[in-house]
């Protein structure tokens, strides 16, 4: 459970390493614990996808 979702942050972190992984967490108020106790459900992956935008965005050096 909650795999998607915690790649996530790992995707976050290597963007902007836990400056990135901090703000994913304030954007989808869900810790990392937490996201991999949860279901990949489409509707948290969609609230993480439009979160991961913001922070491409924000640390944009490593985007891609």
């Amino acid at each position: 459970m909650g795999q998607k979702l915690y790649d996530y942050f790992l995707r976050a972190e290597k963007l902007g390493s836990s400056a990135a992984r901090m703000k994913l967490v304030m954007l989808v108020s869900i810790t990392t614990g937490q996201a991999q106790e949860l279901p990949d459900s489409p509707e948290l992956i969609k609230k993480f996808e439009t979160a991961m935008k913001k922070i491409e965005e924000s640390f944009p050096q490593k985007a891609n």
